[in-house]
């Protein structure tokens, strides 16, 4: 349920009333408890209740159920599952969800309103959660938006815990190896680490489990100490989001310890904020990139850089070089990116990998010529979505989807996304496809097919009989 009104209906007239007020000139209403329920008002509220099994609510319908529950000797919710509670206020946090803690939750989401809170409320967040595992023996996974400045090292006591969030704050030190400790833990998301450079600080191996890790804030410089810790062997996924701006050789140096420990990795998502000032020091950055982002496995990969600079056209080497890097790719996102792509390029880069299903990335189109067109290799790739980061111009939109129609036949039109300020290549495009279809389709009208025909000749001789069948053509 993403609601709990419907079950509030249920229960008799009288018992809640609503009550409205006018906040930022917008008039809301809550439900109040006008008087105390009796047992005969339960059944119809029971009968349903206990069927429920997922739950989301706002603090304050969550204060409502919560004055319910004193009146009630048995709890609100017996086989809840999954609970989902948002904008909670750290005054009283404790009694609002007591009537949604059941042994039988195994999905717990909590969202604080971030405000700081004192130290007092603190150590009563801290010893709420310490107390939660005991209380929910099946959880496994745990979502918590926390108010600074609270300490997430009560952690260490999920012993199995399988799925973990964490935001609004980051994590230290003593924290990240509480949290590291975890014997069954195989996600991690919304990691951030603080400003401790974790690369220098000794920490010992963990995330014995760790399948996938998402983290974020000063991610670039902390990625080596991170990734040196884990000592998982099923390892597979890895999304990286930097806060703010970064040094090109904190950038190579991160590069370099995803290729180290990133052998058997399958998703790669590193989004970063570089200086633009930087690559005008720094020759083939594209080669640079490629060579040190040596991944045999990986299936999914997302670069994205900020950069506010006119993104590179790779040429046919490096499209090669790419292809020798991340020969099982399946997925490429280059989505304001600086390695960008030409058609030639971009045919080299396609014909080494036939299993491609998606490509984004700035894909240049000048100096296209018919004869360089129709040197173009025809790629039976299943491509499934195509999206050009660039505008074309209406007088280049035929040459365009000519060379785009050439290398990728199997194109998909209603999947090919190109840039807003170009709808005439997308019509153009689906108007050349119409047209080869329509082609291909009269060609199979025209076939000469051979039927046989067995003629018997008595009683036990039997001879085929070749009939050529011709089909006429359909106008």
């Amino acid at each position: 349920m993403h609601h709990p009104g419907p079950l509030l209906s249920l229960l008799p007239q009288g018992v809640l009333v609503w009550d409205g007020g006018w906040v930022s000139g917008k008039r809301l209403e809550a439900l109040l408890l006008a008087r105390h329920p009796h047992n005969e008002d339960w059944p119809r509220f029971d009968l349903y209740a206990r069927r429920v099994r997922s739950l989301s609510i706002h603090a304050s319908e969550a204060q409502t159920l919560r004055l319910l529950s004193q009146h009630k000797s048995t709890p609100l919710f017996p086989s809840l599952q999954k609970l989902r509670i948002w904008a909670l206020s750290i005054t009283g946090p404790f009694n609002t969800l007591e009537p949604f803690i059941t042994p039988s939750l195994f999905d717990i989401s909590i969202e604080f309103i971030s405000k700081p809170i004192q130290a007092d409320d603190c150590d009563q967040l801290t010893a709420f959660f310490v107390a939660l595992p005991l209380r929910c023996p099946r959880l496994i996974t745990l979502s918590l938006y926390l108010p600074p400045p609270t300490s997430v090292s009560f952690l260490s006591r999920y012993e199995d815990l399988q799925n973990l969030r964490i935001a609004g704050q980051s994590v230290n030190t003593l924290e990240l190896r509480a949290i590291s400790q975890l014997p069954r833990l195989r996600v991690l998301t919304g990691l951030k680490t603080s400003s401790a450079d974790l690369v220098t600080t000794p920490l010992q191996l963990g995330f014995p489990s760790l399948a996938r890790l998402d983290f974020e804030g000063e991610a670039i410089r902390n990625v080596s100490g991170i990734l040196g810790i884990i000592s998982s062997t099923s390892f597979r996924h890895l999304s990286i989001v930097e806060g703010g701006a970064t040094t090109w050789r904190d950038y190579f140096a991160c590069l370099d310890s995803i290729s180290r420990k990133g052998e058997n990795l399958i998703e790669l998502v590193l989004y970063s904020t570089l200086d633009p000032g930087e690559p005008k020091a720094i020759k083939d950055t594209i080669t640079h990139v490629v060579s040190r982002l040596n991944l045999p496995n990986l299936q999914d990969l997302a670069l994205s850089h900020d950069l506010g600079i006119r993104p590179q056209s790779s040429t046919t080497k490096d499209a090669k070089r790419m292809a020798l890097a991340w020969p099982k790719l399946t997925s490429l996102d280059l989505f304001e990116c600086f390695i960008g792509f030409s058609i030639e390029s971009l045919a080299h880069f396609a014909s080494h990998h036939p299993v491609i299903e998606s490509i984004t990335a700035t894909i240049y189109v000048d100096n296209l010529s018919d004869p360089f067109i129709d040197s173009l290799p025809i790629l039976s790739h299943n491509l499934m979505t195509l999206r050009i980061e660039q505008g074309v111009a209406d007088d280049d939109c035929f040459v365009v989807a000519r060379a785009i129609g050439r290398l990728f036949p199997n194109l998909d039109a209603a999947t090919c996304y190109l840039e807003a300020d170009s709808p005439k290549l997308m019509d153009t495009l689906c108007m050349l496809q119409k047209v080869r279809e329509d082609h291909e389709r009269r060609l199979s009208l025209l076939s000469v097919t051979r039927l046989p025909l067995e003629c018997a000749i008595g009683d036990d001789r039997r001879f085929p009989f070749p009939v050529l069948n011709f089909v006429p053509l359909c106008r």
